[in-house]
């Protein structure tokens, strides 16, 4: 059975996508470059709470949540470390502030980023903002017994997360 060959109007929108997706990726305003930066500035804030939440030291009324806290913090700072230093290493160079490489090296960057990386960061935001949820939780829940506490309204239970 002969294959046809040819092109069909689905290879054409793809193909009318890309070259949008690529234009998109080099402007110097909003491109890649820019997403870029906003996503290091972002992971880099993040790197800062957790290591904050890292430090966070218990008392005896609290140590189980503050232990659950710290432990869900440490489970976002090893992934979060690993890939910030993955998307350093592969385009700081070209989309960092102190750029140092030519136009054409910083634009096949930009255009790698817009085609490979935007999509990698995305799924890492899902993984971590799930984690950032847990978190939020168990500091609701370590702060709703630390105010009970000082109006003497409960006591914390002592459970094991």
């Amino acid at each position: 059975m002969a294959v046809p060959f040819g092109f069909s109007a689905g290879d054409f929108i793809a193909a009318i996508g890309l070259t949008v997706k690529i234009g998109k990726a080099l402007r110097e305003t909003n491109g890649a470059t820019t997403e870029y930066r906003l996503v290091t500035q972002d992971l880099g804030l993040l790197k800062q709470i957790l290591e904050c939440l890292e430090a966070l030291q218990p008392d005896s009324a609290n140590i189980n949540h503050v232990n659950a806290i710290r432990g869900m913090a440490l489970t976002c700072l090893i992934p979060l470390q690993e890939f910030a230093n993955k998307i350093d290493e592969r385009y700081a160079p070209a989309l960092g502030i102190n750029s140092s490489q030519r136009a054409f090296q910083r634009g096949s960057k930009k255009v790698q980023w817009a085609l490979f990386s935007s999509e990698e960061v995305s799924k890492f935001r899902t993984i971590i903002a799930a984690k950032v949820v847990s978190i939020s939780m168990l500091l609701g829940i370590c702060n709703r017994y630390q105010t009970g506490m000082l109006f003497g309204k409960f006591s914390v239970p002592n459970r094991n997360f």
